[in-house]
């Protein structure tokens, strides 16, 4: 009597633990890759709509286009551009940072990236395209344009 009532009590345990281990397969599977288009049908016209809607671990693409606009990361994102020669991200206004990278494990890729309009008067200093504070952040294929320091790392340990 007592090996049946330990057989049902293992198959009462292994049919609750069953749906703990695929809701944690689920949790992998809701990472989205979020559409914006300044001048076309996506999900956003605006980078940073995007960057505030979307969760950690999800990927934007940005189709071609000029951006006015800066961008916080602050979370863990892979922003995708169409290419530096097509996605360009203006700051506007044109005295602050373009990009502002507060978090770990962020990629930037494919951006044309550049300070303000007005390329008569140089930025004020201590303006950056890109500034990064988190670690593992992987930058490629850009280009950094219109400022003193194109690029500020800090916080890496």
């Amino acid at each position: 009597m007592k090996r049946i009532a330990s057989g049902i009590l293992l198959v009462l345990l292994l049919l609750t633990a069953w749906p703990l281990r695929f809701s944690s397969y689920q949790a992998c599977a809701e990472l989205r890759m979020w559409t914006v288009d300044d001048d076309g049908p996506a999900d956003f016209h605006k980078i940073q709509e995007a960057i505030n809607t979307a969760s950690p671990g999800d990927t934007i693409f940005v189709y071609n286009g000029t951006y006015h606009e800066c961008l916080a990361v602050n979370k863990t994102l892979r922003l995708l551009g169409e290419g530096a020669d097509k996605t360009t991200v203006v700051s506007e206004p044109i005295d602050t940072n373009t990009v502002n990278i507060t978090a770990n494990n962020v990629t930037l890729s494919g951006f044309k990236i550049t300070i303000g309009h007005d390329w008569t008067y140089p930025p004020p200093n201590g303006i950056t395209a890109v500034e990064v504070y988190g670690s593992y952040v992987e930058l490629t294929k850009n280009i950094l344009n219109g400022s003193y320091a194109g690029l500020y790392l800090s916080g890496f340990h």
